[in-house]
């Protein structure tokens, strides 16, 4: 039924990272009031390379979701937490160079690989990030 009908997700509660990155590749999200959708890390990484994007556009939303994101985010958990939150802060400026390196790693795979192919790999990957977000409640019971 691809491109016959709208696929659309519905979300009640919580609705982050793999199951919020799910839904946003649906055409329509009905969000029940006090739905909370919201996604980052990987699974950001993966819903861009779903969309019909061109390299320089994705990589341009991830800048942005990094920039715009996670520095005030920063401020605002040193805002609120004050010195408990520092180490994180520091472990995860620390991590960049892990980070530098994988997306340099994954750009380099990635552009190896036809575009369908590198988005059916995407999607294989947020169905499992959405499912073993939705198992582990129910077997850490």
């Amino acid at each position: 039924l691809s491109g016959l009908v709208p696929l659309v997700a519905v979300v009640s509660g919580y609705c982050f990272a793999g199951n919020a990155a799910i839904a946003g590749c649906c055409d329509v999200i009905i969000a029940t009031r006090g739905a909370n959708i919201g996604m980052g890390g990987p699974a950001v990484a993966l819903w861009v390379m779903c969309q019909p994007w061109n390299a320089k556009r994705s990589r341009g939303f991830l800048f942005a979701m990094l920039f715009y994101g996670m520095i005030p985010l920063a401020i605002l958990l040193v805002w609120k937490f004050g010195a408990t939150s520092t180490t994180g802060l520091i472990l995860g400026v620390l991590g960049l160079p892990v980070v530098f390196l994988g997306t340099n790693t994954g750009i380099r795979v990635g552009n190896m690989l036809d575009r369908k192919k590198l988005q059916r790999y995407a999607l294989v990957a947020l169905f499992l990030i959405g499912f073993s977000a939705i198992l582990k409640p129910l077997l850490m019971g």
